[in-house]
C-alpha cells in the first residue's frame, strides 16, 4: 500500500475498472444530449431539495456533467481528461484511482447537502485530478494554444490562484464545493507535501547517492568509439554477426567465415 492512500487496506476491494473512460463516455454523451436537447442538462446537477422530492439519479449523474459545453473546445477538454485520468491509473491501479475519486464524490454530497443553495457538478473533482496529475507529472508539457509549450506545473499554480480567489470571494456553498472535490488530493497528497516542506535540507543532500558516470549505450565493435566520446556518429547492427559498429566499420569490420559482406539492419 502506497504511503499516499491511507484507505488501501480498508477499502481495498473498490475498484472500477477504466474509469477514466467511463466517465469520458458518460459525460461525452450528455455532452451530445446538450448539444440536441439544452434542458436536458438541468437534470443532472445534484440539487439536495430535487433529490429529496425524488429525483435521485442526481446522486449520480451530477458527477457526468459534461466537461465542457463548447462544441470546439469540448474534444480536446475530454482528450486531456483522458490523458491525465488513465495516466493516473496507470501509474497508481485501479482500486487507488477508484478511491480518489470516490472520496471527492463522496464528499461533494455531503457538501451539498450540508450547504445548499448551488446546484454541484464535477467541476472541482475534475480539478482535484488535474492538480493530482500535475503534482505526479510536473515536466509534462502541454502547448498553450496549441502553440506555446508550458509545463504543467505551472497551471496548476494558475489553478491553485483561482481556486484560492474562490475560496476567498465565493459563496459558502460554493466554498464547501471547493473543499470537498479536493479531498481526494488533501487525502493522499496533503501529508506528503507537508513531510516534504518539513524535512532538512542538509538530511535530503545526505541521503541521496551521487549519480554515477553514465554508461555508454552504443559501442564500435571495431574502433572502440562509443556515443559518449564520439556522439555525432551513428551505429548499427550486422545482421550477419549481430555485432554493433559505427557506419566508418559497418562494411568493413573483419568478418571471418562470411561469405557476404555485412548487411545494414536498423
Amino acid at each position: 500500500m502506497s504511503k499516499r492512500d491511507p484507505f488501501g487496506g480498508l477499502i481495498a476491494k473498490i475498484a472500477v475498472p477504466r474509469l477514466t473512460l467511463q466517465i469520458v463516455g458518460g459525460s461525452g454523451a450528455c455532452f451530445i444530449l446538450g448539444l440536441a436537447q439544452p434542458a436536458f442538462l438541468d437534470s443532472l446537477p445534484l440539487v439536495p431539495a430535487l433529490v429529496l422530492q425524488g429525483e435521485v439519479w442526481r446522486l449520480f449523474t451530477f458527477l457526468f456533467y459534461p466537461l465542457d459545453l463548447h462544441p470546439v473546445f469540448a474534444f480536446f477538454v475530454y482528450y486531456f481528461f483522458y490523458v491525465m485520468g488513465t495516466a493516473l491509473e496507470q501509474e497508481w491501479g485501479d482500486a487507488r484511482y477508484t478511491r480518489y475519486i470516490l472520496l471527492s464524490v463522496s464528499a461533494t454530497v455531503a457538501a451539498a447537502f450540508a450547504f445548499p443553495g448551488l446546484p454541484a457538478t464535477n467541476e472541482f473533482i475534475v480539478s482535484s485530478i488535474f492538480l493530482a496529475f500535475a503534482y505526479s507529472y510536473p515536466e509534462f508539457v502541454v502547448y498553450l494554444f496549441f502553440v506555446i509549450p508550458l509545463k504543467i506545473k505551472y497551471l496548476a499554480y494558475v489553478s491553485w490562484g483561482f481556486l484560492g480567489l474562490t475560496l476567498i470571494v465565493g459563496p459558502l456553498p460554493l466554498k464547501a464545493q471547493l473543499l470537498a472535490g479536493l479531498t481526494g488530493f488533501a487525502v493522499f497528497f496533503l501529508p506528503e507535501i507537508v513531510a516534504r516542506k518539513g524535512r532538512p535540507r542538509t538530511a535530503q543532500t545526505e541521503t541521496e547517492p551521487e549519480p554515477g558516470p553514465r554508461e555508454a549505450f552504443h559501442i564500435c565493435g571495431a574502433c572502440g568509439r562509443s556515443d559518449l566520446t564520439d556522439p555525432s556518429l551513428e551505429y548499427r547492427v550486422c545482421s550477419a554477426c549481430g555485432g554493433e559498429y559505427c557506419l566508418d566499420h559497418l562494411k568493413t569490420h573483419p568478418h571471418p567465415g562470411a561469405d557476404a559482406a555485412p548487411t545494414l539492419t536498423a
